[in-house]
């Protein structure tokens, strides 16, 4: 099966379960939003998830977290982009990030067993002061092995702050404008197909 995405190819080989953090914050506003969602889409389909190698859940998240889309939560991938664009912009004027990954980890409690886990945080700022810190919000995923990317977004994140989410530098994808984030898609799909080769390796 083809894919059109900027173009048409095949999807990616993947075998993992990801858990995708949506900034859902005030300061991203509705039309970034969409562009957040079309993001989450276009990666649900280059990890193939309607072949059952790969499944995918999706988090919404600003001060709270709001699970949109769990791992059994969808029955084909158009039932999985309605509820990604149904979600809701949670509109709250602080980002925590910390609550964003504890609730990924919640999610990857249900996850398959030896298979791997990648969760995809994005973000488009900084953690509102006085929060736990990310490396120890981290703390819970990396006990459950579960492979962390960051897509940061815009110029108000802190590189400073979001590099011990990730294990190695190149995990942490900066990118300028939310325009920029589709034509990144194919990159990002790349860095998971990679993650979930590896993790597969070793859990094999």
């Amino acid at each position: 099966m083809y894919f059109s995405l900027g173009g048409t190819y095949r999807p990616l080989n993947v075998t993992a379960d990801i858990v995708f953090m949506v900034d859902s914050s005030a300061s991203v506003g509705n039309a970034n939003y969409q562009k957040e969602k079309e993001l989450v889409k276009s990666l649900a389909r280059l990890v193939n998830v309607t072949s059952a190698k790969s499944r995918v859940a999706v988090i919404a998240y600003s001060r709270s977290t709001i699970p949109v889309v769990r791992f059994d939560g969808y029955q084909s991938l158009d039932d999985l982009d309605k509820k990604v664009d149904d979600m809701p912009l949670l509109g709250e004027s602080y980002r925590r990030m910390d609550i964003a990954l504890r609730s990924a980890a919640q999610i990857f409690n249900s996850a398959r067993q030896h298979i791997p886990k990648i969760a995809v945080l994005l973000t488009a700022g900084r953690q509102i002061p006085g929060g736990v810190s990310l490396d120890t919000a981290t703390q819970q995923l990396r006990s459950l092995n579960v492979t962390v990317i960051v897509v940061a977004v815009g110029q108000q994140y802190s590189k400073q702050e979001l590099d011990p989410v990730v294990s190695e530098q190149k995990d942490l994808f900066e990118i300028e404008s939310f325009n920029g984030l589709l034509p990144r898609a194919r990159t990002i799909g790349k860095a998971i197909e990679e993650k979930s080769g590896n993790l597969l390796h070793i859990l094999d």
